[in-house]
């Protein structure tokens, strides 16, 4: 077993440490004031890590734009796409993997190639879903236009008007619930019309 080393009166960045805290389960935790005067209780790891410095009120510049210890939501949306495309032991790695091109493997081609979102809820998007990553197949979109570019999205065709289950239903004055069992049932003809 390690031995203990006690941590009190050490400084860590901005962060001075004045006292043993509560553990919060296994972990040790220490009282700290930051330079700024704001006291806040530091898991012991993150401070002889270098993991935290401060209480966030010294930021300093990183080559992705954010701050140390945030980045853009470029560079989040990166690591997140890298993650589910590249990474065997994803949870969607069967659905997404190889699905990155090879020239975004790097963020620098990425971060070129790549429009900054338009606000902080956009989301990326394939356009064409049967295609990956890639320079020309992906957009920034809200959640609720990223749903309606799903797979699983129910499209139908009628009197040459194609569009979502969801809008039919919408259209209708049903729930989407309702007007599945009616085409189920009766067939897309008769369920949508009216």
């Amino acid at each position: 077993m390690p031995k203990f080393i006690d941590l009190t009166g050490k400084q860590f960045g901005a962060w001075a440490v004045t006292a043993r805290a509560p553990n919060r389960g296994a972990t040790t935790m220490y009282l700290c004031i930051c330079s700024c005067g704001v006291e806040k209780h530091v898991q012991a790891g993150h401070l002889t890590s270098g993991a935290s410095t401060n209480c966030g009120c010294i930021r300093k510049p990183t080559k992705h734009g954010g701050a140390v210890g945030e980045f853009t939501k470029k560079y989040k949306t990166w690591r997140q796409i890298k993650a589910r495309c590249c990474n065997p032991n994803h949870k969607n790695a069967t659905i997404y993997n190889g699905l990155l091109c090879a020239q975004w493997l790097d963020f620098a081609q990425f971060d070129a190639d790549v429009p900054e979102p338009p606000n902080e809820t956009a989301t990326i998007d394939r356009i064409d879903n049967a295609k990956g990553y890639e320079p020309g197949n992906i957009r920034w979109v809200s959640k609720a236009e990223q749903h309606r570019n799903q797979r699983n999205c129910r499209w139908i065709e009628h009197n040459g008007q194609r569009q979502l289950l969801t809008d039919w239903a919408k259209e209708l004055g049903i729930t989407i619930s309702t007007l599945h069992e009616r085409i189920e049932k009766w067939g897309t003809q008769k369920a949508l019309s009216r």
